[in-house]
């Protein structure tokens, strides 16, 4: 289940609406914004100049980004990992 689905059923959904775009676009948005703000904490600095390039991934590159924010050694491996997700 996708974590559009997920919040679709929390807010009481049913299975009458198939697509969302709106709430995938919300939810990316804000996985992207989590991302920024961890590497903000481990790095001490903030790389807004990502926020575009991780809002047009999918849900299954966001979450393989959000596990390599927590390992990769700098920034610069980040970026280059999000430069090869693209």
């Amino acid at each position: 289940m996708t974590d559009s689905q997920t919040l679709f059923q929390i807010l009481g959904g049913g299975d009458t609406v198939l697509e969302l775009p709106f709430l995938d676009e919300l939810v990316a948005k804000t996985r992207a914004e989590a991302i920024l703000d961890f590497l903000e904490g481990r790095f001490d600095s903030r790389p807004d100049d990502l926020a575009d390039a991780l809002q047009v991934l999918g849900e299954q590159e966001l979450k393989a980004l959000n596990r390599f924010a927590a390992v990769c050694p700098d920034l610069e491996a980040f970026r280059a990992r999000v430069h090869a997700a693209k």
